[in-house]
């Protein structure tokens, strides 16, 4: 009797565990904070990025890596969404599985960071924990990008593993927030408050959702953590990922 009731306490740990659904045992899953405090958002360098302005946010996390490959799959097997286009047979490139996830729409980063407990930064969130209190240009600080600081102006031609380039962190240590992938936040493509009219005003519009931090393929300008880049929604390209927020 009592090894029947054995086994049918493991066979019901064993159910449990194979039909568990949340995200706790996702690797890379570390996250840094972010204290409670003013930064400069913004900047002159473009009519999109102004006005220069110092921002309060209360303390936040954010993830210190994109949401990689492996990451992603163990959300798509746990609740059958769809895979990544260029993943063959639902399943990614075994060397990559460290790599940033693309090819994934707004609504399957909101999703993912939904299923794992998290959110998608808002941009002056994403913004803030690139550039520190003071607003550096870079996440690194002033210096100009360079080969051994980020991944971009296809000087590899493909992302590469999140956990790359540690002489680029941020200043609070998040990895490739300049450069590899763009990264959806959840903000719309908007003017900033007390935003100049101006003939740029036409480009905004609160069809697209703003991303941040340029990718493989940006220029170097386009990596400042002012940057603001822009994408539908409902598109999913090669050039874009995400980190998580909460």
């Amino acid at each position: 009797m009592k090894r029947l009731f054995l086994l049918l306490l493991l066979s019901y740990a064993f159910f449990a565990l194979a039909s568990c659904t949340d995200a706790t045992d996702t690797p890379l899953t570390e996250m840094i904070t972010v204290p409670s405090g003013s930064f400069s958002r913004g900047s002159d360098v473009d009519p999109v990025e102004q006005p220069l302005t110092s921002i309060y946010l209360e303390r936040f996390y954010i993830d210190e890596f994109e949401v990689s490959n492996l990451q992603y799959k163990f959300f798509v097997d746990r609740t059958n969404r769809t895979a990544p286009s260029d993943w063959i047979n639902s399943e990614y490139e075994a060397a990559k599985e460290n790599h940033p996830v693309k090819n994934v729409t707004w609504d399957d980063a909101a999703a993912y960071c939904a299923w794992a407990n998290k959110r998608l930064p808002t941009e002056s969130e994403w913004e803030k924990a690139a550039r520190g209190p003071s607003g550096n240009s870079y996440p690194w600080g002033e210096v100009e990008p360079t080969e051994e600081l980020a991944n971009f102006a296809h000087n590899i031609g493909a992302a590469v593993d999140v956990s790359s380039y540690q002489n680029g962190k941020s200043y609070y240590g998040a990895y490739n927030m300049a450069g590899n992938v763009w990264e959806w936040t959840s903000s719309w493509y908007k003017p900033y408050d007390g935003a100049e009219e101006s003939d740029s005003d036409s480009d905004f519009d609160e069809a697209y959702k703003v991303l941040k931090g340029g990718g493989w393929n940006s220029a170097a300008i386009s990596l400042r953590g002012a940057a603001r880049g822009r994408s539908a929604p409902d598109e999913a390209l090669d050039t874009v990922g995400f980190r998580c927020a909460k």
